[in-house]
């Protein structure tokens, strides 16, 4: 081979195989938020109220159309848009990695390996942590935005404002009627929520701490929607939920949200605290996740600006610089 010949295949040799290690490379390297498809995208689950944010967030990071829909149970939830219809299969497949089981639901598939990361609007309770210690897994908790703990009247309750002190009245018993608290001659309704529930577990850990509620069977209520289906007609009556769930995906003009030590919720009074009952909502992954998986970087998107950012446009209050971790 002469040396004119050597200097042009030499070159064009070498600049293939470093193209054939830069595919290499490429079509084996992990996935990252930036390169994942759907097929790589983490399984996730959570609270029935964070359930919005988890199918928006994914549809931002992979690009893909989604659309309000009014659910069976009443609710408002973004889904995707299978009216677009070049997603289709990326749609089809986006909906198998996004279920929302609810709060203690989530926990249970986190521990058992079939989520990779859950969105939740509290800490795990005494039950979920005896069941991750007893299957070796320890959690990974951040709290990625704020929310509040709310109770809820008929826009035609005469009383809208309670100390909490009449709130644990109301439901040990003390107080049944609404004349005690200055309101019209009518029993008071105090509905409750299922021990599993999200709310329940808030209302326990944020108002009646070791009090036990008046056993009540037929006022309990086993979905989110409960409450708000129940008051819609009851003007005697009193629940509870969470300030994102009631005011984003289940508004209801006939429902108005109770001020709490004379502190109405609202996105304001949640940012400075000044409402009594604010709450934290939490990105969870397992203990065990590699720093370089995608639940690990999801997680940490979540945290990031452009994640606080959504977390702000979905209606969610978002947390400040300051990042918190709870490892359980």
């Amino acid at each position: 081979m002469s040396i004119r010949l050597k200097k042009v295949v030499i070159p064009v040799i070498c600049i293939a195989i470093l193209a054939a290690i830069a595919i290499y490379l490429w079509t084996t390297a992990e996935p990252t938020l930036e390169t994942m498809t759907v097929d790589d995208y983490p399984i996730t689950d959570g609270s029935t109220s964070t359930h919005p944010v988890g199918v928006i967030a994914a549809c931002h990071l992979l690009d893909i159309p989604y659309r309000d829909y009014l659910w069976p149970d009443g609710s408002i939830r973004p889904v995707l848009d299978w009216e677009a219809e070049e997603y289709e299969e990326e749609i089809e497949k986006l909906n198998e990695k996004i279920v929302h089981h609810g709060t203690h639901g989530s926990f249970v598939s986190l521990i058992e390996g079939r989520s990779d990361l859950i969105l939740v609007a509290r800490l795990p309770s005494d039950e979920e942590l005896d069941y991750a210690k007893d299957e070796g897994v320890e959690f990974d908790i951040r709290p990625f935005a704020l929310d509040a703990f709310v109770f809820v009247v008929n826009r035609n309750c005469s009383i809208k404002d309670f100390t909490l002190e009449e709130i644990r009245d109301i439901y040990t018993g003390n107080i049944t009627n609404w004349t005690v608290l200055g309101g019209i001659e009518a029993n008071i309704t105090a509905y409750q929520r299922d021990d599993q529930s999200g709310s329940q577990q808030l209302m326990r850990q944020f108002v009646m701490g070791d009090l036990e509620m008046m056993d009540m069977p037929d006022w309990i209520l086993w979905s989110m929607m409960g409450p708000i289906n129940m008051l819609d007609q009851d003007r005697n009556g009193l629940g509870y939920s969470v300030y994102y769930f009631e005011q984003f995906m289940a508004p209801n003009e006939n429902l108005s949200l109770c001020a709490i030590e004379g502190v109405l919720p609202t996105a304001e009074t949640i940012a400075s605290g000044a409402y009594p009952l604010t709450t934290e909502v939490y990105v969870v992954i397992r203990k065990d996740q590699e720093k370089e998986s995608l639940p690990y970087a999801l997680r940490d998107w979540y945290l990031s600006k452009e994640g606080q950012d959504l977390v702000r446009d979905c209606g969610y209050v978002p947390m400040d610089d300051k990042v918190y971790t709870y490892n359980i």
